[in-house]
């Protein structure tokens, strides 16, 4: 290792770009070097971190793929009739991510509000009997697969706040305090959730959506999403999590204040919405979603 120099680096990212590695994967691999050496430095394996001694790839640029206006208000007009696919509408009606509301419980929804400050997500296991097997190898339990393990651990930071669901699946707080918000809930979503409380079947986890009253992984609802979009002629590859960007683009349109977007959204900069963008205080976030309604034919604009 003490023979290491930024060349190397530049080799091992030279190699990548080659083989069509895109840059933005190329740029996290270079963090995962940058931190590895910079342990072995405070360990004193090598005298200096040869990453510090080279500039940081820069991010790609990313082509965002967004729903118009139109497109959004066909579809809102296909979901309100049908409320099993309010699943679809909460995600353009809130910019939420993907996991914040397959893992939104009924009882975060209250005071015309909903508290984002949990999502759904999928946390690995590691085998907690010994080293990690070779692959396909068995590990000292006797299983391979880390999820079979009798001690079993979760991998993640020790300051990380997680609550069980179901299998792999746990309920987990946003990176950031910014991540931790509360999303004014206003017309036409108001009305179609209190209509889908009495419809939607019970479950034993009080989750809004489900499959028949089993947890939806993301991965599944990120395959299911295309399927809906192209039922109604939208043939373009427009991302679940692109939905996140068209309600940044709308709010832009419907001329919300770029604080307020940043709030709504859980950005902790006002340069992290605009980054998201293609091309204050409760009464505002409440103005400004309302906006965002009213952009759609949903209500006025408030004066």
């Amino acid at each position: 290792m003490e023979k290491l120099t930024p060349g190397d680096v530049r080799k091992v990212l030279t190699l990548m770009e080659h083989n069509g590695t895109a840059q933005n994967y190329q740029r996290n691999a270079f963090s995962v070097m940058s931190a590895a050496f910079r342990v072995a430095e405070r360990e004193g394996l090598i005298g200096r971190n040869p990453c510090d001694l080279m500039d940081t790839p820069r991010k790609g640029r990313v082509e965002l793929e967004v729903l118009t206006q139109d497109e959004v208000i066909r579809l809102l007009k296909v979901f309100g009739d049908s409320p099993e696919a309010l699943l679809w509408a909460t995600y353009m009606l809130t910019g939420a991510r993907r996991g914040e509301v397959l893992g939104l419980e009924w009882d975060r929804i209250r005071d015309g509000h909903i508290d984002m400050s949990w999502q759904l997500q999928r946390i690995l296991w590691s085998h907690g009997c010994g080293a990690r097997p070779a692959p396909r190898q068995k590990a000292a339990c006797g299983f391979s697969r880390a999820a079979s393990c009798p001690d079993r651990r979760i991998v993640a930071p020790a300051d990380y706040e997680y609550r069980p669901v179901t299998r792999a699946l746990y309920w987990t707080r946003p990176k950031s305090q910014a991540g931790w918000r509360i999303i004014p809930l206003v017309e036409p979503l108001r009305s179609w959730l209190l209509r889908w409380r009495e419809l939607a079947p019970s479950n034993a986890f009080g989750l809004v959506f489900t499959d028949n009253g089993t947890p939806i992984d993301p991965e599944d609802a990120s395959t299911a999403w295309p399927r809906v979009r192209e039922a109604v002629g939208i043939n373009r590859p427009v991302r679940l999590h692109d939905l996140r960007h068209t309600a940044i683009d709308m709010m832009y349109a419907a001329h919300v204040d770029e604080a307020d977007i940043m709030r709504i959204f859980g950005h902790s900069t006002v340069q992290m919405s605009r980054s998201y963008r293609s091309g204050g205080n409760r009464e505002r976030e409440t103005a400004a979603m309302r906006r965002l309604s009213a952009s759609l034919g949903y209500g006025e604009i408030d004066s």
